[in-house]
């Protein structure tokens, strides 16, 4: 056999015939569907209203034809409905996606009808947020501090801490972390900034993540600390210390989540106290809160759902004033309206 390019070595006929035989190639699943079918034509007595659907990885143009022919054929005339169509991923899905449609010598994309659409509204979390805030506010007489976590950016919970302080008395402390990593965003947002500038190195204390009921279908011990990754790495660049001088050390107990300690570089302290005991809920989702205390006595606590793990490009506002986002689009806000 030649060697040039219009020829086909042994290999690729070797290939293309177990490609056929073991059904991965169209043409092998297409010839098993036509064997079927005259086996199960043979059996059937006197048919009406005869119906067959044959989903092979690509469908080549005259499958359709070629099965209703051989059908009517065997049937002897009786009333047939024939479906064809491709299973190949990028076969049929929507114009409006992004261009993922398959192409190949032979075959040409044809638009696909979508099998189930469904328009899912979910009220956003950062204005349920804010409403649970104004429920509160008979009860507040004075300062008050206020923890929120919330699935989203740092800009965004700039904006939802700058309307929460607005709502309450002045001096009243008010943080708002990612429910997403909220280890991670507690560490860069609270203990970043305090000692930016004063500490020459970090000690991040982790507590052994324990599992007493052994029911937990995904568990490791090392859950805390492979949560904060790589968190190492943030903390040395805003702080401008040395990855080697951040180092991360298991405890177990009663306590918080995660204790830091920050040193100076003579290896003090420079405030002689750890850095805001950080504390996680001990079930595994992570949802969306609120936390508010006044004086030493808890004023209320809210768990907020947030959205499903959707990416964030998943979503967008239906009007600026609703908070309101829908799945499906793109880029979204929200609004204190």
């Amino acid at each position: 056999m030649g060697a040039g390019k219009q020829n086909l070595s042994i290999e690729e006929i070797r290939y293309d015939l177990h490609r056929f035989f073991s059904l991965r190639s169209s043409a092998g699943q297409a010839s098993v569907a036509l064997y079927r079918l005259d086996k199960w034509s043979e059996e059937i007595k006197s048919p009406r209203n005869v119906e067959a659907k044959v989903f092979v990885d690509v469908a080549d143009p005259g499958l359709h034809d070629l099965i209703a022919r051989e059908l009517k054929a065997r049937l002897g005339g009786a009333d047939v409905k024939v479906e064809t169509a491709s299973l190949h991923a990028g076969t049929q899905c929507c114009e409006k996606l992004p261009a993922l449609h398959y192409r190949e010598p032979g075959y040409q994309f044809h638009q696909g009808a979508p099998t189930f659409q469904e328009d899912v509204v979910i009220p956003w979390e950062g204005t349920r947020l804010l409403t649970a805030i104004k429920g509160a506010l008979p009860k507040i007489t004075g300062p008050v501090t206020v923890l929120a976590r919330v699935s989203e950016g740092s800009e965004v919970r700039r904006d939802l801490k700058k309307h929460i302080e607005a709502l309450l008395p002045k001096q009243s402390r008010v943080t708002v972390l990612c429910a997403f990593k909220s280890g991670v965003s507690w560490l860069m947002d609270e203990i970043a900034p305090q000692v930016k500038g004063k500490a020459a190195s970090l000690k991040i204390e982790f507590k052994r993540n324990e599992d007493p009921t052994e029911t937990r279908s995904m568990f490791s011990r090392a859950r805390w600390v492979q949560e904060l990754y790589p968190v190492d790495e943030m903390l040395a660049k805003e702080l401008s210390i040395p990855l080697a001088k951040i180092d991360f050390t298991e405890f177990e107990g009663k306590g918080p989540t995660y204790r830091v300690h920050a040193y100076d570089s003579a290896g003090r302290d420079p405030r002689a106290r750890i850095y805001r005991n950080h504390r996680r809920s001990p079930v595994q989702r992570r949802d969306a809160g609120v936390r508010k205390s006044a004086g030493g006595y808890r004023l209320g606590s809210h768990r907020i759902e947030f959205r499903p793990w959707y990416s964030t490009t998943e979503f967008r506002p239906i009007s600026k004033s609703s908070g309101i986002v829908i799945i499906r689009k793109s880029c979204r806000k929200f609004s204190t309206q």
